[in-house]
Parts: structure tokens; sequence; C-alpha cells
């Protein structure tokens, strides 16, 4: 196997021709002058054009013969090379010694003079009518040094890892494929074994350098499974690895812990990043470890809505459907789009959901110390990388840039990395991905040659280096970028360069009115003969012969060419491009507010900053009406397949603000209403407060931009948990502090924070099917949900999703705090969220009074709190069900604990008052933040609802135990068979460590010795014969056994004690059935991959929609879910399917822990 590290090596061919353009190209191509953008000076913050000379184009036609005389000629030589010289390879010279000696440089000169009389006839003639040899006998000077440089690139060894290389690692581990980890490169074959392997026979010197990336956890496993000796002989390659029964199983476990997926543009440009982490138009990914109070992973309540019509008389807001004869354009087309206007018959396409994964490749070329040397081209790629980070949440390390003034070789936009990075963005591409590319450099036209442009010329591009490697044609940029993709995947590429109108050979052009462009042959044949005899006037000679021949060639093309595009080049991917300019155009260089810039990548910022909700052709006259007056440049639109140029999305009128979707998912018919503000912002004064109602603003209609999600931090143990339980799971038992690399995790700094990360984050998304908008009563949640909802004819649902503070923007309690301000802010938040929804959920269609809430681990902790707030003295909650799954909380009941975590807050701000802290930055706060939640103890994450005698008078099951809370709702809730092994230190190996632990978990304890011993000796004593709880048979069992019940599974059983046992309860066993491991079944979109059983998938979604629709989990199709009833009966979802148990919380243990004797 090839280490993934090493450059892929190019074909033979092509090695070859590059080494044969180094010495034509070089000699004989100049500059193309015609093609480069002109600069254009002005005042600060003015456009302002200044005429130039015209100058001869002539030399970008050279230039363009001269890269198709060195295919032609390439071809033609190595066809008639030996074949052994055509195939030669670094392994092909190791296996053959004979191949070594044969061709070692210098070539023999009998071996070259018997090349050279293989040699096709022509060529010789053809060297010296292009002025590369004086005589045919020179040809063997000629080809040498040709010959010589192509066997040494093919024959050298593959490089040895350095630094320099690691841009080409993949993006994620090769074992486990997570990507959000990072990676380290591991010798597949020790570098301790080399001389052994060599001398045994085992592999050649040249192979010894194979590496794959791995992610720590990986690597460390591997070392752990098999012996240096083991892995050099039979663990030598990823495939090898991943042939182990034990590899496959350990692979499987980590892949269910994936990063969260993003939003895509929906069009023109990229689409907010949406404001809950995981995305509101597509399932909230599994929190990572179960989540807590202060990071971004905890599931946060989403209430849904019924599809049902709303209560007569509700008067708040409504839904607006401009009408188009005001400037609005209608909705998305709602069916299936079938392609027209000559393209292959019985095509069909949707537009892109743009859902998926985000990537963006941006090339600016500058050409410094060349001739026509550019002066905007990087700008343009820091301005657009910027505008994507900042507008739409793309990340840097999903972006490549290649610029020329980067030092980085790999980051050079040579010839070679382009192609490379083309490659890269569309690899793997699925349906609903949305990939950006964005070009800024010099564009030119050379030759057709295949047949397939109307005027006869190709466009392409110029990379950094094209003197020595020559252009890239649109027919190649066509076949990487576009050909491969599937349907549904959304490509927006921008080309900010000259003769770009069909740089990629996207065959549908469409008009500023939105209209199907068709080449009207006879007037362009027309406009060329007027430039001839403009041209002769001005006795401009060189553009007499050069326009001549495009006229020529224009007036006998015919329609042909345009129809036989539609046929081959329609595609039923979503590929949308941007060009600066028709084909026969220039680009030009601007300088905006003292940037040098290109004009055309300033007015699409530009235009979209103003107005960043637009329909197509409205972006394209937007573009225009930017640049008009200013350039002679007219910016193009173009698709791969046929473009409803109006679309647009629908607006909701909320009384307080006009909102818009943001995109809309045909798949699934339902609109993404992106980043609704329901509060305030709680900066300044507001900090630490409860949320404030949000002030009235319906001068401009609310987009979504940009992308928000709240401040949030990790725990540095989850390093140390996502090492061992793995390990653990796999049978080791005994841990200590030298089994982990401690002093490598922190990254040597604070973590880089996600870009939509801001304080004034209070918003929510709503996902309504369009088919509530026509009054047809059905819709949409999280769309896995939701297509389960509608499977037997179900109403469906409304989803909404809310943001809300953690850590300590949202959590901060005790005395000192609440003198000054609120505690509880998150649940505040939460709360504040559902009465929104009370208020407003009726514009969208849907019924405030049918909203089901559910949440897994801290967000099934909050509905429980929601349960139970003002200890069920201020009336009905705002919602009227709830599925709890696995809700988790730390008790925290004591002044002293929130008093010193307030206390270490202000004292890593650097404050000593919350009234000073209200005063500093808000990047000082948030710092403090990440080192405090960083710091937290062993499965502890420093905040979480707390007991304030307000929101919260006491524990939530202290509560529920004397009926102080609402008692009108239907409850269906779940949890784990494992839900405390995430949260349990390694550390723990004997019982002071585990009363320790007892301690730590409850500090309240540390006056009360007698319970401590209760709990150690008699709720979980130091049995460890399977006999006691959930099992246990050791001491990290024995701690999980305290932490599942303690924090998470007594929860479940309270509810259904509590609601008279008319609750639904299940129990997810899949194994290894820890906390979190059930939500892929919930969210399961048919990747059978993601989860062990199928069925149980669909029985967990089935039961939830339903439950949600009516109340009742059952329906046709799925086991019959009882009642919990008197028995304690509870649905056991395990891997042979669905069956009924007895709920073991249903003990002593969980009674105890219900009358909080520890307070």
């Amino acid at each position: 196997m090839t280490p993934t590290i090493l450059l892929p090596r190019v074909a033979s061919f092509e090695a070859f021709r590059d080494k044969l353009s180094t010495t034509v190209i070089a000699k004989l191509a100049p500059h193309p002058k015609g093609s480069k953008k002109r600069a254009v000076k002005g005042r600060k913050n003015e456009i302002k054009p200044v005429v130039k000379p015209q100058t001869n184009n002539d030399d970008e036609g050279d230039a363009g013969e001269l890269s198709d005389f060195v295919e032609f000629l390439a071809e033609e030589i190595f066809a008639s090379l030996p074949a052994d010289l055509r195939s030669l390879s670094y392994a092909a010279v190791q296996d053959d010694a004979s191949l070594k000696t044969k061709y070692e440089v210098p070539l023999d000169t009998l071996l070259l003079d018997s090349i050279i009389d293989h040699l096709p006839p022509p060529t010789a003639d053809s060297l010296q009518t292009y002025g590369l040899i004086n005589d045919p006998s020179d040809l063997d000077h000629f080809l040498e040094p040709i010959l010589e440089s192509y066997i040494a690139t093919n024959t050298s060894p593959p490089p040895e890892y350095t630094p320099a290389l690691t841009a080409t690692r993949p993006p994620g581990c090769e074992i486990c494929g997570r990507e959000h980890l990072p990676l380290t490169y591991h010798h597949l074959i020790p570098r301790q074994m080399h001389a052994k392997a060599v001398k045994r026979g085992w592999h050649r010197e040249w192979e010894l350098n194979k590496v794959a990336w791995l992610c720590r956890a990986c690597h460390s496993y591997l070392h752990k499974i098999a012996t240096n000796e083991e892995l050099a002989r039979e663990l030598y390659s990823v495939e090898l690895v991943l042939e182990r029964e034990d590899v496959v199983k350990w692979a499987n476990w980590p892949q269910q812990y994936q990063a969260p997926p993003q939003q895509y543009p929906p069009y023109s440009g990229p689409s907010p990043q949406p404001a809950y982490n995981g995305g509101y138009g597509a399932p909230p990914p599994p929190p990572q470890y179960g989540g807590g109070y202060g990071n971004g992973y905890q599931q946060t309540p989403p209430p849904q809505g019924h599809g049902s019509a709303p209560p007569s008389g509700y008067q708040q807001g409504g839904y607006q459907q401009a009408p188009q004869a005001q400037g609005q354009p209608p909705p998305p087309p709602q069916a299936m789009q079938t392609f027209g206007n000559g393209a292959p018959h019985g095509y069909q396409f949707q537009y892109s959901n743009c859902t998926g994964r985000r990537k963006a490749l941006l090339i600016g070329i500058n050409y410094f110390s060349q001739r026509g040397q550019l002066r905007g081209c990087i700008n343009d790629v820091k301005n657009m990388s910027t505008y994507l980070n900042q507008y739409f949440g793309y990340k840097r390390e999903d972006m490549v840039i290649l610029t020329d003034d980067q030092q980085n070789a790999m980051s050079q936009p040579t010839k070679a990395n382009i192609l490379r990075a083309m490659h890269w963005l569309v690899k793997d591409a699925r349906p609903n991905d949305s990939l950006f590319f964005h070009y800024s450099g010099h564009g030119g036209q050379t030759k057709d040659l295949d047949g397939d442009e109307d005027d006869g010329y190709d466009e392409v591009i110029y990379p950094v280096d094209f003197r020595q490697a020559g252009h890239i044609v649109d027919d190649e940029m066509h076949r990487i970028m576009v050909q491969t993709l599937q349907p549904g995947v959304r490509l927006t590429a921008i080309f900010d360069s000259c003769h770009s109108g069909s740089a990629l050979d996207l065959p549908y052009i469409y008009s500023t009115q939105g209209v199907l462009k068709e080449p009207n042959l006879a007037k362009e044949a027309g406009q060329g003969l007027l430039s001839i005899v403009s041209s002769y006037a001005r006795g401009d000679l060189g553009s007499v012969a050069s326009t001549a021949l495009g006229f020529f060639k224009k007036a006998t093309s015919g329609n042909d060419t345009y129809e036989r595009n539609m046929r081959t080049k329609t595609s039923p991917a979503d590929v949308i491009m941007w060009s600066g300019s028709k084909d026969d155009q220039t680009s030009q260089d601007a300088n905006i507010a003292g940037q040098a810039t290109g004009a055309m990548s300033w007015a699409f910022i530009a235009a979209l900053k103003k107005n960043p909700q637009q329909s197509y052709v409205q972006l394209l006259n937007s573009i225009r009406e930017e640049l008009e007056g200013k350039y002679t440049q007219k910016p193009q639109l173009s698709c791969s397949h046929p473009l409803d140029t109006n679309i647009l999305l629908p607006i909701v009128d909320l009384g307080y603000e006009l909102h818009q979707a943001s995109l809309y998912n045909m798949t699934g018919g339902f609109y993404n209403f992106s980043n609704i503000r329901y509060a305030a912002p709680p900066t300044g004064e507001n900090r630490f407060r409860a949320p404030q109602l949000p002030a009235t603003n319906r001068s401009v209609v609310q987009t979504g931009l940009p992308a928000r999600i709240c401040p949030q931090a990790d725990p540095a143990w989850l390093l140390i948990a996502e090492t061992y339980i793995p390990e653990y799971l796999a049978g080791q038992t005994v841990f200590n502090t030298s089994s982990f690399n401690l002093s490598s995790s922190s990254g040597g700094g604070l973590p880089v924070q996600d870009p939509r990360t801001t304080e004034d984050c209070l918003f929510l998304d709503v996902v309504v099917p369009e088919a509530i908008f026509n009054n047809a009563g059905k819709g949409y949640g999280a769309p896995v949900l939701v297509v389960q909802s509608e499977s037997n004819g179900g109403e469906g649902v409304i989803y909404v999703s809310m943001n809300y503070r953690l850590g300590a923007f949202g959590w901060l309690s005790g005395p000192t705090l609440q003198a000054n301000g609120d505690a509880n802010a998150g649940l505040l938040d939460q709360r504040l969220a559902l009465e929104w929804v009370q208020a407003h959920i009726a514009s969208f269609g849907g019924d405030p009074n049918r909203v089901t809430v559910f949440g897994e681990s801290a967000g099934g902790g909050s509905i429980m709190h929601q349960i139970t707030a003002y200890g069920g003295n201020k009336g009905p909650v705002p919602f009227q069900q709830a599925v709890p799954q696995s809700p988790g909380f730390a008790p925290l009941v004591s002044n002293q604990q929130q008093e010193q975590a307030l206390t270490t807050f202000l004292a890593l701000a650097n404050v000593s008052t919350i009234e000073q802290a209200r005063q500093l930055p808000f990047e000082t706060l948030l710092v403090a933040n990440i080192i405090q939640v960083g710091g937290s103890q062993y499965g502890s994450f420093t905040y979480g609802p707390s007991v304030d005698g307000n929101f919260v008078p006491a524990l939530p099951g202290e509560l529920l135990l004397h009926g102080q809370y609402d008692k009108s709702l239907r409850i269906m809730v779940g949890h784990n068979a494992d839900e405390g092994l995430l949260f349990t230190s390694p550390f723990i190996q004997n019982n002071s460590a585990f009363a320790a632990q007892v301690v730590a978990e409850l500090p309240t304890l540390a006056a009360y010795p007698q319970t401590v011993e209760y709990i150690t000796n008699v709720l979980y004593p130091p049995t460890f014969d399977g006999s006691q709880a959930m099992g246990y048979t050791n001491q990290i069992g024995r701690t999980a056994a305290l932490v599942s019940e303690l924090i998470f599974t007594c929860n479940t059983f309270y509810l259904d004690k509590a609601y008279g046992n008319k609750t639904y309860s299940y129990f997810f066993t899949v194994p290894p059935a820890l906390h979190g491991n059930d939500i892929p079944y919930t969210y399961y979109n048919g990747a059978s991959a993601s989860v062990a059983s199928v069925q149980v998938a669909i029985a967990m979604q089935k039961y939830i929609t339903h439950f949600a629709e009516t109340g009742s989990p059952n329906e046709a199709g799925v086991p019959y879910f009882v009642m919990y009833g008197q028995n304690a009966t509870i649905q056991d979802l395990n891997i042979t399917g669905v069956s009924e148990i007895m709920d073991p919380t249903a003990n002593a243990r969980c009674n105890w822990w219900q009358k909080a004797l520890y307070v």
C-alpha cells in the first residue's frame, strides 16, 4: 500500500508530457498578455477605470497553440517508446535489476539511438519547424535530457514522511473514520523493525516508510493489540489492519460519535450554519460522551408543534407569501424537475438540500515577478475566505487555499496542486453536500480540439507555473468538478478571470431576465465582421487576422455544438457558476477602499452583503449593478441543469419581525427558518440575568444571517475517556496516569472556537413542511423523524430547536449571583423559547396546544426541570407532552459549590464582582469559561442546573416525590443500559478512591461519614461477583453504576412513578449501550453502518413520532408498547429486536436517592 502522506504519482504519460513541456513551453511560450486583468486605479472608496492602450492578443493564442502542440508531440513520442520504458517505476526497477541497469542515467548511446530510430518520422520535422532543433541530427541532444529526467522521476523512491507532506493527509482517521479529531502518523512497519524486516525478507527497503494517519485513540489501540514484529509481518497496510475482527469492532464503536453535520448554501453562496449545534434541517447528531451543561454536545429539548390547523382567532403574526407584483419571486418548485431545452430525454433533478458537508477551494494568483503581474487576486481569496467563515460558518480546516505568497510548496497554485485540490474538493461528495470553488487569476482561450465550443475556443485558467506545466482547460475542470458529482450535490463556482463565461462548460447560461440564452451565431458572426472592419481602419492588422479567424469559425460551426453540449454536458448535480465576464471579455483588477481586488469578487460579496436573500436572477443583476458604469465586463450565470432563476423562499410575519426561510428541502418538502431571534441579546447589563423579550425590528426581512451558537467548552477529561473506554470494553480494567499521554492533550493552547460562537445567541430554528402552508395538515420535523411520522399517513410534525446559554454564561448561581442577577439563566432561556412557541407556532401552521418536547442527556435533564419549574405553582408548563431520553444532571444543591464556581470564574476573568464581569469584553469571559470548564473534575462539567429557591426550589426528584409539578403531561421516557461509564474515572481502583468519588459527586456528604458509609457498603458494596447494581465486577463498574443511577437512570423511575405508572418507558440495551448510543437510532437515516439493528432504529423512530402525534407510541408495523403499569414494564430495545422486561431502576437504591437525604 502506498503511504497516504505521499503525493499520488502521476501517470507515466503525464510525467513524460510534463518533462517535454518544461523544455518546449519555456523556450517558446510568451506570457498571455491579452488574458491579464487590467489594473485600475482610483480614489479611496471609489471604483474608477483607467483606459489603457489596446494590446495585441496574439500571444494568448500562441500559448494555447504551444500547449496543444506539446500534448500532440508527447502523445506521438510516448507511444513509440519501448513498453518497459513507458511502464517504468520504482517498484519495477526494484523487482527487475536488469531494468535498473538498462535505464541507468546517463543513457547508453546505443539505447538512445534505438529509441530515436523508433520515433515517428514527422517528429524531427515538427521540432525543426517550431525552432526547437536546428537539424534532425540534433534530435538526440533534444530528447536525451527529457528521457533522463522522466526516468529519474519515475524511478525515484517514495519520500520519507516530512512535515511538508502533511497537506496530503486524509480528512479523517484511516481506521475509525472520525474527521473531528487531530491525526498522528503511524509507521505501518515500526522503525525498530526496519533492519530485521529487510534481513528476514519481509519487506524491501523502499517499502519501509509506509504510514497511516490515525487518531490518537486508534494509534494507541493498534500498538496495544500487536507487537512491533506483528505489525511489521502481518499488519503492514491499512487493508490488513481492517481485516482483523477486533479492529472492526473497535472501529465501529467510535464511529457513533461523529462531529456535528453542517448546513450548506441554498443557492449562489453558502447559507448560514444554523445556530443550534447539529443543525435544524438535519437531525441533531449524537452528543459526544452524552454532553453536559458546559459544552455544545447537549441536546436542547426541541418542541414539536403538530401540523393541524391553528385555533380560530389566533392572531400572533402569520405566514406571508409576498405577492409577485411587489417584486417578490415565488417559493421553490414542489416536485421533481425535468430536464428540457435539448437535454437528454427523461432526466430529472432536484435542487440540493444543502444540508451536508461543506468544503471550499479558493485559488488566488498574483504571478509575482512574472510579466502581467496582478495585484488583487490574493486579496480576493482572503476576502472570500473571511466572508465564508464569518457569515456562513465555513471552517478554516474545510478550506484549501492556494496562493502564490505562501512558503509551503503544497499551498502554491501550481498546475499539479490545483488539479489535486480540485479532486479533493469533489472527493466523496454526497447528495446535499455543498462545495464552493473560487478562482481569481489569469484566464484565456485556446483552440478547441474536440468540437465542443461554439466559438472554436476552449476557456483556460493559468496556474502560477503555466510556463512550465501549461494551462488547465475547461474540459478538464468540467470532467473533474462536474461529471464526477452525484445528483443533489451543490457546487458553487466563481471565476474572476478573463474569458470565463463558460469556464466550467456548463450548458445552461442565463440572461439578466432569467431567460436561457441560445447562441445567435449569425449575430455573433456579424459582430466579428464589424470587428474586422474596425481593426483594419485602425491599422491593427494583427487583430484583423485574429478576428477573421474567429469569424470564419463561428460562421461555419452551426448549432450542432450547442445541441450536442446540451445532450452530453447536462448534469443532475446542482452546479451553479458565476463568472466575471463573457468568453470574449476580460475581467479587471480594481482598487476598493485602498485595497487591490478583482472587480467580480468584490461585486459578488458586496451584492450579497447588501441583500443576502436574493433569487439567482436578482443576484446576477445586483452584481452587474455594482460594476455598471465602471467596467465593461458582464458577469455571467450558468448551471449544469435547467434552473428556475426566480427561486426565493417564504416569509413569516412574527409581529416583532419578518423572517424568511433560509432553505427549501425538496426531498422532504419542508422549509427551514434558521436563526429566529426569540430574546434580546444577553450582553452587557443583560449578562447573567433572565432573558428579555426581543425588540421590534420590521425594517428589514431577517434571513438567519449570520449563523450563531452560544459559547461552549469541553472538559479535558473527555480526552482520557476517548482512549480508555474502548480498552475497558475490550477487557482491560486497571489504568493509571501513565496509561495516557496527558501532556499532549492540551494541544499547546486554548481550543479553536467555532466561528459562529457569539454571546448574542438566543435564537431558534423552525422546520416547516410546505404542505402546512397549503393547508394540507402535514408537517416535517427533523427529516429522519418526520419521514417516519408520515410513513403510515400520520399528520407529521413541525420541528423547533433552540439555543440557550451554556457554562458560566447560563448556569452561574448562588446567593452572590442572585443578589445581582438570575440563577439558572439557561433554564430561563428555554422557558422563554417554549413560550415563544406558544405565541408564534400558529404562524407556521402548528397547534400551540399540541407541543411535545424531547431532549437527550442534559436536554432530558432540562425537561425534568421544566416539568417541576417553580414547584408547579405557576400553572401549566408551555407544552403538553415530553420525551426525556437519558435525562441527566448533577445534583447541585450546595451554596458552597455554587459560590466556589462563581469565585473561580471571576478570578479567571480578573475581576471580583458580577457587575465588573458585565463590563468586560466577551472574549475575556469566553476564555475564562473555557479554562474553568476545561479543568472540571473527572465526570463533571462544573456547571448545570442548581437549586435556587425559585425556578428550581428543590431537586426535580424531590419535587416529583411530593407532587410539586405539572401533572397534566403525557410522558415517554427512556434510558440506556450503561449510562455512567462515560463519566467514570479510570483511576478509581480501590475502596478509598470509590468513597472519595462519592464525596466528589455530593460534596455535602463530607460532613456525614455515616451516609457515605451507607452508600459505599449498602447501596454499592465492594462485592464484585456480578450480584450488585448493573452486575459490576470491578471498581470502575461499581463507580459507573453509582453515576448511572444518581445522575441518569433513577430520573426515569421518578417520572414513571409521578405520572401514576401511565408513562411509556424504554430501555436501550444494544451493546455497548453507553450514554448517547441510542441517538444514532433516534435519527437513523437509512445508513445501515450507523446502527447495529435497523429494526430497533425504525421501531424507536416510529414510537417517538407517533407519541408526538397522538400521545401513544403504538402504531402498525412495530411491536406493541405497553404502559409502565404496576408491574414496572418497559420496552427493551436490544440487538435482536424489541421485547418487554421489568424496569431495572425500580429498586431500593433509586427510592433512597429520590429522598435526597444527602442535602
